[in-house]
């Protein structure tokens, strides 16, 4: 989202507000123009307020939506009715907007500012001038099609004669010619203030819009979101690694505010969330995400996604909260494997550590169901009244067990533990804990709770069987190193190319220590070496000894795959008429290249997309007829044919 704050000096305002209702609690709104729907496709602003400025202000077209709120759709300006608002004699003001263009190829008026004799400002979706002052603020060049905040604030003294002002929406300033486009695009939303309104009372404006419609308020320099009285509902500062794609619900009735649905509408369909009910007053739920890629990595035997969002609660209590998210916004096409479904977890912690006894497990609803939606229903956040909840998806079975270890100490060799939560299944459970490296370990325990926790726990490979009432069988494997003060840069997980080497080197990134290390293989062949070249698939252990013979080990798993580097190649819709997306899902990091040509073999666009395992490729045809979208990486090639209607 990108602000503009245009400040020429600061003069004091005081008026006498009577209006009930006012955007963001910020009494002074002269001019508040709301979009409602008249008829199925047609929509008009309609003012909250009684306009002091122009109370013949009628703006119609046609009917979108942003966030599940109604805006109105400008066509390059030919569907409106008298699409310019007198200001009259304001020379002192502080205007909002929220707009979506409708493309980033021309440079589109917004709306502008202008006298009986001149040109004073024009906002367009690449910049702001003050065009009597000659000063100017340029957006950012990576231009995207979400909406977004403009904020404008002219503060002059009182001009010397009489001079009328407007704002002209949609179409370039009369009194000069520009090199710009009229606007095509949505603007759900107008709030003009006949004041200079001071920075809390814009960041309060700004919450209120954000909130609405949203949009995440510019974080480059940490953004706290307000309600109306000023308090703080999303902590900019606490929140910094979640700082990407904010949005929430709320209701807030001095704001005339009442989001129970929403989602990030620069990510829509990645994550939507709505509360079934009514809202009370004052009471918010707030997130942001950490900006991680949209794909599953395993993680202690369960398969996680990187992407993680951390939820506020103000003054919110309900057990009835509902979460959306497009199974198509997931990098991996057909992401689960076979008995596999979606789990929501949560950590009540807010630490995203998600430990023992503080995370909570939530299934989705049937995918059976969901026409390609993954759904949540009466998933409780906040649980604990801390005001903080992180959570992330899973792709798991309907019944399993993640574990959690503590690992012993060289000096307490027994002094482990393994803290086991369990995920769906019907209570009771049977669990057996069967060692591997210590075949005479064998533990087996009825438990009624959803937790369990195994204690005097020594280093080595363990299989944790989990049973439930109705049968159901899960298998963990769980290796136990010793507790190691050292990180290495080797993971636990590896993929080996079927005819393939892999080399690890141990000692990269350790500390400069004499550690000894060790190796060894599936077939029980030891390497004494901080290298090892890997040519078969199988679980490996890397034993790292210290200067005081303490040993820890750790367990890696090379997974054997084949040579073709393309898992899987999708492209819809098809046939199409405009749009079309390709995705692509690898087995490895490589680059792809997309060459589209038609059924002649004239090649007509080819686009690289570089050091990645997912892609996603969008495009347009407008040209009917088929073609042919080849994707081709290292020496493979992988065709598909595309109609175009």
């Amino acid at each position: 989202m990108k602000q503009v704050i245009f400040i020429i000096a600061l003069i004091p305002f005081f008026s006498i507000y009577g209006q009930q209702t006012m955007p963001g609690g910020v009494p002074g709104a002269c001019v508040w123009e709301i979009t409602e729907g008249i008829q199925p496709d047609q929509a008009q602003w309609k003012s909250k307020l009684d306009s002091t400025v122009n109370t013949e202000l009628v703006i119609k077209g046609k009917i979108k939506t942003i966030n599940n709120n109604p805006a109105l759709f400008f066509s390059k300006g030919t569907n409106t009715i008298n699409s310019t608002l007198d200001l009259g004699k304001l020379a002192t003001f502080s205007l909002f907007t929220v707009c979506q263009g409708n493309d980033t190829i021309l440079e589109r008026v917004i709306f502008s500012l202008e006298n009986d004799t001149a040109a004073e400002m024009v906002l367009t979706n690449r910049r702001m001038a003050a065009l009597d002052v000659y000063r100017y603020a340029n957006f950012s060049a990576n231009m995207k099609l979400y909406p977004k905040i403009y904020s404008y604030t002219q503060n002059k003294t009182a001009d010397p004669g009489i001079v009328s002002r407007r704002l002209q929406f949609g179409w370039p300033p009369r009194s000069q010619h520009l090199p710009v486009s009229v606007f095509s695009g949505i603007v759900p939303e107008i709030i003009l203030f006949n004041r200079f309104i001071s920075p809390e009372e814009r960041q309060k404006v700004e919450s209120y819009l954000a909130l609405k419609y949203g949009i995440s308020l510019n974080q480059e320099f940490p953004v706290s979101y307000l309600n109306s009285n000023g308090e703080i509902i999303w902590d900019a500062e606490m929140n910094a690694d979640y700082c990407q794609n904010i949005a929430g619900i709320g209701r807030d009735d001095l704001s005339g505010l009442n989001q129970s649905i929403s989602e990030s509408t620069q990510t829509p369909g990645v994550m939507k969330i709505g509360v079934l009910g009514e809202l009370k007053n004052n009471s918010f739920l707030t997130w942001g995400d950490n900006g991680k890629p949209l794909r599953f990595e395993e993680e202690s035997g369960i398969r996680k996604l990187q992407r993680e969002w951390k939820i506020s609660a103000f003054n919110f209590k309900t057990d009835s909260l509902y979460f959306e998210t497009n199974e198509l916004s997931l990098s991996e096409i057909d992401p689960l494997d076979d008995e596999e479904t979606f789990w929501m977890m949560v950590d009540r912690s807010g630490t995203g550590k998600y430990p023992f006894r503080q995370t909570g497990y939530v299934q989705c609803l049937p995918l059976s169901l969901s026409e390609g939606f993954i759904r949540f229903s009466s998933v409780v956040i906040d649980a604990d009244s801390s005001g903080n909840d992180l959570f992330t998806l899973l792709a798991a079975p309907s019944f399993f067990t993640r574990s959690i270890i503590q690992s012993p100490t060289c000096s307490s060799p027994q002094s482990g533990a393994i803290q086991t939560e369990i995920a769906g299944g019907v209570p009771p459970f049977r669990l057996i804990l069967k060692g591997t490296s210590n075949s005479s370990f064998l533990v087996s325990d009825k438990e009624y709770e959803r937790d369990h926790v195994f204690e005097g726990i020594g280093q080595g490979g363990y299989i944790l069987q989990a049973i439930d009432a109705d049968n159901k069988l899960f298998i963990e494997e769980i290796w136990v190193p010793n507790d190691h003060q050292w990180e290495t840069q080797i993971s636990q997980q590896y993929k080996l190319v079927e005819g393939g080497t892999l080399i690890l080197d141990a000692s990269e990134g350790m500390p400069a220590v004499n550690y000894i290390y060790s190796w060894t293989a599936p077939d029980g062949s030891i390497v004494n070496n901080e290298v090892i070249t890997i040519d078969q698939p199988g679980n490996y252990l890397l034993s790292v000894t210290d200067d005081n013979y303490c040993n820890s080990t750790l367990e890696i798993n090379v997974n054997q795959i084949g040579r073709s580097n393309f898992k899987n190649v999708e492209l819809f819709p098809n046939p199409v008429n405009g749009w079309f997306v390709v995705r692509v899902s690898l087995e490895r990091i490589a680059d792809v290249n997309v060459v589209i040509s038609d059924m002649s073999g004239t090649v007509l666009k080819r686009t690289l997309l570089q050091n990645d395992r997912f892609y996603v490729y969008n495009d347009v045809i407008q040209q009917p007829g088929i073609y042919l979208i080849t994707l081709e990486s290292a020496i493979e090639k992988v065709t598909l044919k595309l109609i175009v209607q």
